[in-house]
């Protein structure tokens, strides 16, 4: 089997471009060796209408805002700790026997994601 490579560098849109062999390939049978791509889209985002959600502390609430950007479970806890410091009163998990995220909240915490699509993101 002979390899053939694919890819996109030096085109404006990395997902706007064609190959054509020359002469045309007969395939019986095509295998794909490997395959990447990058993660260059927001998941949380203004425009996803997903970037927030009201945390009530005993009587005071808060809306927190997370930036545009594509956060894992650890990215979204590292922006947790930026914002209370090292004990915020919420951290993300993962379940992963369910692949769920869970969120954990200190004993007076409520978090509230009635307004926006958060709550599809987390599961």
């Amino acid at each position: 089997m002979k390899p053939i490579t694919l890819t996109s560098d030096g085109y404006e849109k990395s997902e706007d471009f064609t190959v054509e062999l020359s002469p045309p390939l007969t395939i019986i049978k095509l295998d794909l060796q490997s395959f990447s791509m990058n993660m260059s889209w927001d998941n949380i985002s203004e425009k996803n209408n997903n970037n927030k959600f009201k945390l009530i502390v005993e009587n005071s609430e808060r809306i927190i805002t997370i930036p545009d950007g594509n956060y894992t479970v650890k990215g979204l806890n590292r922006y947790m700790i930026k914002l209370f410091g090292k004990d915020p009163p919420i951290i993300f998990g993962i379940a992963e026997e369910r692949r769920r995220i869970f969120v954990k909240l200190h004993k007076n915490c409520k978090m509230d994601l009635s307004n926006g699509d958060l709550h599809q993101l987390l599961g």
